[in-house]
């Protein structure tokens, strides 16, 4: 049994990838969003799931897998899920959005606390948040000594929980798919003489629309403070694609799906070419070499063996990776 936290797009994503074991499996959400999401083997469980309830609940129901697909800032998904892990001793995989790559042009915040202390020094005095409406008590320093704008879920229970922490319902801008980010940057921030103004997002990759947020803002010469992922422990099994994910299951979980996933030609020869040329820039013979797949996926292959000829005019290397093709009895 295996054992997914969604509610995402990584959670779809997922949900694909285990249906595909042609085994039974959970799915659990906060809240019943993605209600057109349902397939045979797939059981919902909806509602807040504790360290000890999901403990409880791998245990009763033989979870031998957690995959965690929550949002990467749902801090509280991914202890719950760390917990539980832990407490049951099985393995947990976190499928995640990829990062976005650290830009000069951001100024990058550990997290709420930290936001605020830096939009106070930079003095910020009008400010777009496009952080959620869970950070609107987390961010109270500032909206209540500045001018502040949240874009939220146009639903009533996002306005609810805004007026129940004090923030003015006037103050709210809802999320409008398909609007572009620059219109409403233009419209919801106007160009004040002596009044500085910024954006406030968190890393939410590709997926969560970073990337077209800090374009829009660099071209309208506004400056943007992001706030950084949560850390994850040295020892998470975090993948960002479906391919990944089910490679990781695969070698977690044997046996969940009927074929076994593996490497392609082209693959090892990546990793082979790289450890070569590592070695006759570094002159070091490694035993394993990370490259990074077409999607994004960071992988590490073992290198089988390699060596290192010639001195400081000449160097040649060779390297061998062994393909591990599955199922492939060819090979």
């Amino acid at each position: 049994m295996i054992l997914v936290l969604g509610g995402t797009t990584e959670g779809r994503a997922a949900a694909r990838v285990v249906e595909s074991g042609d085994r039974a499996w959970l799915y659990s959400t906060l809240t019943a969003s993605q209600e057109d999401l349902a397939t045979p083997l797939m059981e919902r469980l909806t509602g807040p799931l504790t360290a000890d309830g999901a403990t409880a609940l791998c245990r009763e129901r033989g979870v031998r897998l957690i995959v965690d697909a929550a949002h990467p800032f749902a801090e509280g998904a991914h202890l719950t899920a760390q917990a539980a892990a832990a407490e049951c001793g099985i393995p947990l995989i976190r499928y995640s959005r990829p990062p976005a790559p650290e830009d000069d042009s951001v100024t990058w915040c550990d997290d709420c606390d930290d936001a605020v202390r830096r939009l106070e020094a930079a003095g910020v005095r009008r400010l777009l948040a496009l952080t959620g409406v869970r950070t609107i008590p987390r961010l109270r320093a500032f909206w209540e000594r500045h001018e502040c704008r949240f874009r939220v879920l146009d639903r009533p229970e996002s306005v609810a929980e805004a007026v129940e922490h004090g923030f003015p319902r006037d103050g709210l801008l809802f999320y409008r798919p398909g609007e572009p980010e620059i219109e409403v940057m233009r419209r919801e921030l106007p160009d004040v003489e002596g009044v500085p103004t910024a954006v406030l997002t968190k890393e939410s990759g590709a997926a969560g629309g970073f990337p077209e947020k800090v374009a829009a803002a660099r071209a309208l010469g506004i400056p943007v403070f992001a706030i950084r992922r949560p850390a994850l422990p040295e020892d998470t099994h975090t993948v960002y694609t479906e391919w990944g994910l089910r490679r990781r299951i695969d070698e977690l979980l044997p046996g969940w799906f009927a074929l076994r996933s593996g490497y392609t030609t082209g693959t090892c020869a990546t990793a082979a070419a790289c450890a070569a040329l590592r070695g006759v820039i570094d002159g070091e013979e490694l035993r394993e070499v990370a490259i990074a797949l077409p999607g994004g996926e960071r992988v590490v292959l073992p290198v089988e063996r390699m060596s290192i000829e010639g001195g400081a005019a000449r160097t040649t290397a060779s390297a061998t990776v062994v393909k591990d093709a599955g199922d492939d009895p060819d090979v």
